[in-house]
């Protein structure tokens, strides 16, 4: 005897939900570049309205010409930076409907397994199982209810997306448009870089960070496009904002440069602002994945200037959200470092975000690439202290720029290590030591000394200080140890970090490679992948003391030159933490 269940309809089809948000972020770029060009108009209109001495018809009639076109390049900026925002909120509402369509996707396959299940039962069953199966049909009827609901649920939610961006579009399509419906509209932007503690008045950090944090949402994406120039290398600023507002002028830089070059008119100034940003977007289109989840990581533009310091430009790229990380590590590289090095100092930086990721899957990080410098030449100035002073007070005021942001906005206080290479290392020493450097950690890797007026690790800030100095580095072996060494000659930058006198916590740093690739290969290597200093280095980063593999300390007996235990030993290969690209998992 057959059993009689009535089998609920097959699912209905899910949608599609149309769009990419790549395409439109794409395309709220070019907006925020365009519209910032176009406040540039209207700010150089403001100020040659009048030309001094000239009078008479012609005067007035350039007069009302320029003014009229300083509006009309005010009211085209402000239009597209209403198109912009409203895009970028298209766009995230885009990613969310995507990522809802594969939640019901999977609803839809589960509650089809189940009706075919459902159907198989009935075929097979006995008078006994109709009562159960009967109850089952009925469970069904009501999640494919469900599913239905949250169906419709998305195409309207598709449909109102839709039409927002559509009256976005049509309200700010064209100039005269606008203006109809913007009689009297002004710049929010102009009136927000004018209150104290406003980026470029001299604000500290720490007053940067309460200026943005009293901005409505409106006024900070107005001085975000607006003022870029401002806003972009802004210590206090959140990075996000920093990033969206370098970007900007990264893109505008090469538009700028590349059709310059393309008609040979590049000056050589040009020609090195050129190369650094095109440095930066390389460094910036370089594929990063997290060790652990396998996803992307974008890195964010956390500084750009390609013309400071004489061209030798200023880049910061961060790998994870410094405003939100549990931990930040901050690489400070040493000589010869330009703009145009930001590919490989970001690479430095990207393996330390892998090594402190997989060194602590549970807590987020972030690494940043720190460019902010005037490093020296390879020549005789790299034999005093001078720039790393300078760029000590620089280093200082970055790290209280990102703490301040996070006072503001309430995320609680991350752990900071700053890692110094070469003469990075005596660049963080001198911060630490002379102007305020606000770390919990300090690393000091291919150290040539801590700045001649240090003597031992407790002077640095009362940050837990880390020495970690390949064996066979020449650049580390230009220290002092005991009575000889260049500070005798008042040419050093101070004593050995790794040396027991000295009191840092030293850490294994040698390469399995020690002493191939020339003489000073070994002091590029305390970032690869796989090595004992990357391995410590994560660890450290991520709070993991206690596994990191210490190195006996050099010492300098009176009766012979100094003693380094680690030269001796043999180093040991650790496991690859950098995940390839190929293995990259891309929404």
């Amino acid at each position: 005897m057959s059993v009689s269940v009535q089998i609920p309809e097959p699912g209905p089809s899910t949608p599609e939900v149309p769009g990419d948000p790549g395409q439109v972020d794409t395309f709220v770029d070019t907006l925020l570049r365009v519209a910032s060009a176009a406040d540039d108009l209207d700010s150089v209109a403001a100020a040659r309205s009048t030309l001094e001495g000239w009078t008479g018809d012609a005067a007035t009639a350039y007069g009302s010409y320029v003014t009229g076109a300083g509006t009309n390049a005010q009211s085209i900026s402000l239009a597209l930076r209403n198109l912009a925002r409203a895009a970028d909120t298209y766009s995230a509402e885009l990613t969310r409907l995507r990522t809802e369509r594969g939640f019901v996707l999977d609803d839809q396959q589960s509650y089809a397994e189940s009706r075919s299940s459902l159907v198989t039962q009935v075929a097979n069953a006995v008078p006994e199982d109709e009562a159960y199966l009967q109850e089952l049909a009925a469970q069904l009827v009501g999640t494919r209810a469900r599913l239905v609901e949250r169906q419709d649920a998305l195409v309207t939610a598709c449909e109102t997306n839709d039409r927002t961006m559509a009256t976005a579009l049509t309200q700010n399509a064209d100039l005269p448009t606008f203006q109809r419906l913007n009689p009297n509209a002004i710049d929010p932007a102009d009136a927000a870089v004018q209150r104290p503690g406003a980026p470029g008045t001299g604000a500290s950090p720490e007053e940067v960070a309460q200026w943005w944090n009293g901005l409505t949402e409106e006024e900070r994406y107005a001085v975000t496009v607006a003022y870029p120039e401002l806003i972009g290398p802004a210590d206090g600023v959140p990075a996000t904002a920093r990033d969206q507002a370098n970007r900007a002028l990264l893109g505008r830089d090469l538009e700028t440069l590349e059709r310059r070059e393309e008609a040979g008119i590049l000056t050589p100034e040009q020609e090195r602002q050129l190369a650094n940003a095109r440095a930066a977007e390389e460094a910036l289109g370089n594929e990063v994945g997290d060790p652990i989840t396998r996803e992307p990581v974008v890195p964010l533009l956390h500084l750009y200037d390609p013309t400071a310091w004489d061209g030798e430009g200023a880049i910061a790229i961060a790998y994870g959200n410094p405003d939100t990380a549990d931990n930040i590590a901050t690489v400070v590289p040493g000589t010869t470092t330009t703009g145009e090095s930001a590919g490989s100092i970001a690479g430095d930086a990207s393996n330390v975000y892998s090594s402190a990721r997989v060194s602590d899957p549970n807590a987020s990080t972030a690494a940043i690439a720190w460019i902010g410098y005037d490093t020296p030449e390879f020549d005789l100035s790299v034999t005093n202290e001078d720039l790393a002073q300078e760029g000590g007070d620089n280093l200082a005021r970055y790290v209280d720029g990102l703490r301040a942001v996070r006072e503001v906005e309430g995320n609680g206080q991350p752990d900071v290590t700053v890692i110094g290479h070469s003469y990075g290392s005596t660049t963080v020493a001198n911060s630490a030591t002379g102007s305020g450097l606000d770390a919990d950690d300090i690393v000091l890797i291919g150290s040539p000394g801590a700045g001649r007026g240090v003597e031992h690790a407790d002077e640095l800030g009362g940050a837990q200080v880390w020495a970690g100095n390949a064996s066979r580095d020449p650049v580390a072996s230009l220290a002092d140890n005991g009575w000889v060494g260049l500070g005798t000659w008042d040419q050093g930058l101070g004593n050995d970090v790794g040396e027991d006198d000295f009191g840092a916590n030293r850490f294994r740093a040698e390469s399995v490679d020690r002493g191939e690739g020339g003489a000073f290969a070994d002091h590029s290597r305390y970032f690869d992948d796989g090595s004992e200093s990357l391995h410590n280095i994560g660890n450290i980063v991520a709070g993991n003391d206690d596994d990191v593999t210490r190195a006996e300390h050099t010492y300098d007996p009176w009766n012979k030159g100094p003693q380094d235990p680690e030269r001796d030993r043999d180093p040991e290969q650790l496991d690859d933490v950098v995940l390839d690209p190929d293995d990259i998992v891309r929404p």
